[in-house]
């Protein structure tokens, strides 16, 4: 999960990669080896702004779990 003290992931895949909501985040630009920036969250911690490919996208928690990530420095 992304939050302020992990700023940036590396999409490596998804969870369930024939679901038609992996292919809706893909559509999005979240494609395997697409960089994420954290941008910021809501007050109560949901959703979180996210960017990336240039794009700023707010998901809910429950929808980046979809996603598998990889930690970038």
């Amino acid at each position: 999960m992304l939050d302020e003290k992990q700023k940036f992931a590396r999409v490596r895949g998804f969870v369930d990669e024939d679901s038609p909501y992996a292919k809706r985040l893909q559509s999005l630009g979240f494609t395997p080896g697409a960089l994420v920036e954290f941008i910021r969250k809501a007050p109560l911690g949901d959703p979180v702004q996210l960017r990336v490919r240039g794009a700023r996208v707010a998901l809910r928690k429950s929808e980046i779990s979809a996603l598998i990530l990889e930690a970038q420095p």
